[in-house]
C-alpha cells in the first residue's frame, strides 16, 4: 500500500492505526506487466499485537485473477486435516418446530415473572428458552461433502497443472516475453487437454447408461451418497400387508398370488 503523505492511502492507515489495526500484507498484490506497475490493493488488517509473531502472512501467486490472494495462518493452529470432514449443527427440520411449539406451549414461565429485577427475569427466560431450544432442536452430526471431485483429472493431469501453476511463478518472477509466450502456449494447451479429457469422462458416463447397476453407481457418486443399497420392507395391495425382504421377494410373491387391485 503506498504510504502516501497525503492521499486516500494515508488517511486509511491512519484510521487503522488509531483502531490498533496494523497491515499483514507488505507486498504488492497486483502485478501490471504491460504498465510495469506494482501496487498493494488487497490486505488483511488484524488487532492481536501480542500474536503477531506467531502469524504468517502470505499471498498466492495465481492466474485465476488479476489480482493475487492474501492469506495468514497462525502458527497455534494444526495444520492437519480432518479426514472425517464432520461439523455439528442443529436439527432443523420443519417436523421439529412443531415439537418446538408443544414444548414452549407446555413450558412453565411462572418463573420468569416472578422476579422484581428485570435482569433476572430475562436470564430466567432465557434459561427457560435455551432449554427448550435445545431438546426441539438437538446437535446433530453431518458430513461435508467434498464437492472438489473432478474424477476426470488423472495424476498426469494435476501434475501438468502444477507445472502451469510453477511457469506462471516463474513468469511474474522473471517477466520477459519468452516466459510469457512459453506460459501462454502451455496454459491453452493444458486448457484443452482438461476440456478434452471432461468431454471424454463425461460421454463414458452417457454411454454408460443401458447398465442400470452402474448408472445408479453413478448417481449415488454425482449425490455424494453412501453406495449401501436399500430395498422396499412394506408395501399394501387394497388392505392386504404383505412384508418382503428385498424387492426380488416381493416381486415373486405378487407373481405366486391372486391379488385383486
Amino acid at each position: 500500500m503506498a504510504n502516501d503523505d497525503q492521499g486516500a492511502s494515508n488517511a486509511l492507515l491512519d484510521t487503522m492505526y488509531s483502531h490498533a489495526f496494523f497491515p499483514l500484507i507488505t507486498k504488492p498484490t497486483r502485478v501490471d506487466d504491460n504498465r510495469g506497475s506494482a501496487t498493494l490493493l488487497d490486505n488483511i488488517f488484524s488487532n492481536d499485537i501480542r500474536n503477531k509473531p506467531n502469524v504468517i502472512p502470505g499471498i498466492l501467486i495465481t492466474d485465476i485473477s488479476d489480482h493475487y490472494m492474501v492469506m495468514a495462518m497462525c502458527k497455534g493452529s494444526s495444520g492437519a486435516r480432518d479426514e472425517t470432514r464432520n461439523f455439528k449443527t442443529r436439527n432443523m427440520e420443519p417436523e421439529r418446530m412443531a415439537i418446538f411449539k408443544d414444548i414452549i406451549a407446555n413450558t412453565d414461565w411462572t418463573e420468569a415473572t416472578q422476579h422484581s429485577d428485570a435482569q433476572d427475569a430475562y436470564s430466567t427466560f432465557l434459561q427457560l428458552l435455551t432449554s427448550a431450544c435445545n431438546e426441539a432442536f438437538p446437535m446433530v452430526t453431518k458430513k461435508i461433502r467434498d464437492r472438489r471431485n473432478q474424477p476426470w483429472l488423472t495424476a498426469g493431469l494435476k501434475a501438468s497443472i502444477r507445472r502451469k501453476n510453477k511457469m506462471f511463478c516463474q513468469y511474474k518472477k522473471s517477466p520477459t516475453l519468452y516466459a510469457r509466450a512459453q506460459y501462454n502456449d502451455y496454459k491453452a494447451q493444458l486448457t484443452r487437454t482438461l476440456r478434452e479429457a471432461e468431454i471424454a469422462y463425461n460421454s463414458d458416463l452417457l454411454e454408460q447408461i443401458s447398465n442400470l447397476r452402474k448408472s445408479w453407481s453413478i448417481m449415488k457418486q454425482i449425490l455424494g451418497t453412501s453406495a449401501r443399497t436399500t430395498c422396499t420392507s412394506e408395501f399394501r395391495v387394497d388392505v392386504d400387508k404383505h412384508w418382503c425382504h428385498n424387492l426380488n421377494n416381493s416381486t415373486n410373491k405378487q407373481r405366486n398370488s391372486s391379488l385383486i387391485l
